[in-house]
């Protein structure tokens, strides 16, 4: 009698802990493309929260009503973006089956925004409450990938590429009138003209890149002040002229491009004859 009593107990608080959260059908909806500032999208009409807690007996469980969702960004399992933990995150006011949180009720329960680097992160959202004196979890925690774009994706790829004017005359659209990156300090140096050509692609289809450049004289061993050339999305691949006349680089004296796109840098030798 007493191994049945036992089994009995046992059978009835798996049961208990095999049920299902109050609050389930957790759904995140995200920009295609999510700026690196969040509060850009997190009050935009692309980003979105749903959830979905069944009614008994006619009316939402009060431990829903009074919960807390908690809303932060993490990468690499790690909380970089939220201000709120489980026990200070905002109400979340449940009161119906179901619940969106969009435009400026999303801002308000995610908390102050901040600005991510380019990279992999997840968005996460739980639901808590006060049950018996204790903060407990009322949902699972449901997690939405996404990436954040920078410039280092104004690629050079293909035919894209830095380059330096021969002193024969070419077409524009020909690929010879162009040499390629060096991801290194380049050895080789090439013939140009008065004018280094890049043909690059800005593949962000809103916010514009940014290319750092700056040239550097090799016989003098002096170096110009940085020059930034902006490239607006959408444009496709286009061709950017930077002039050399008036450069730190003499006709007849080599120098060496130095390109920055977002913390990667490219290099072409080069002498102007």
């Amino acid at each position: 009698m007493k191994k049945i009593l036992i089994i009995a107990l046992l059978m009835v608080s798996a049961k208990v802990f095999a049920q299902s959260y109050p609050i389930t059908g957790i759904n995140i909806l995200l920009p295609a493309s999510p700026d690196a500032v969040v509060a850009k999208w997190v009050s935009g009409a692309a980003f979105a929260i749903e959830a979905v807690s069944q009614p008994a007996n006619g009316r939402i469980n009060p431990d829903v009503e009074e919960s807390r969702i908690l809303v932060i960004i993490k990468k690499d399992g790690t909380k970089i973006c939220g201000d709120y933990t489980a026990g200070t995150a905002p109400q979340a006011r449940f009161n119906q089956a179901k619940m969106v949180w969009s435009g400026s009720s999303a801002a308000s329960v995610f908390g102050r925004g901040c600005t991510l680097y380019p990279g992999d992160y997840t968005l996460s959202v739980q639901f808590f409450g006060n049950v018996n004196g204790k903060m407990v979890a009322l949902s699972d925690e449901k997690i939405k990938p996404f990436n954040i774009r920078g410039n280092d994706q104004l690629v050079v790829r293909g035919n894209v590429q830095l380059g330096a004017e021969k002193l024969q005359k070419k077409t524009e659209s020909d690929a010879a009138l162009y040499y390629p990156l060096s991801a290194t300090y380049p050895a080789e140096v090439v013939d140009v003209g008065d004018t280094l050509y890049m043909r690059v692609e800005n593949t962000e289809v809103s916010a514009p890149g940014r290319i750092t450049y700056t040239i550097k004289n090799t016989s003098t061993n002096k170096t110009s002040q940085p020059s930034v050339v902006k490239i607006m999305p959408r444009q496709g691949v286009i061709r950017i002229a930077l002039p050399l006349q008036n450069s730190i680089v003499a006709n007849g004296q080599t120098g060496v491009l130095t390109l920055s796109v977002y913390k990667k840098y490219y290099y072409i030798s080069f002498k102007r004859n």
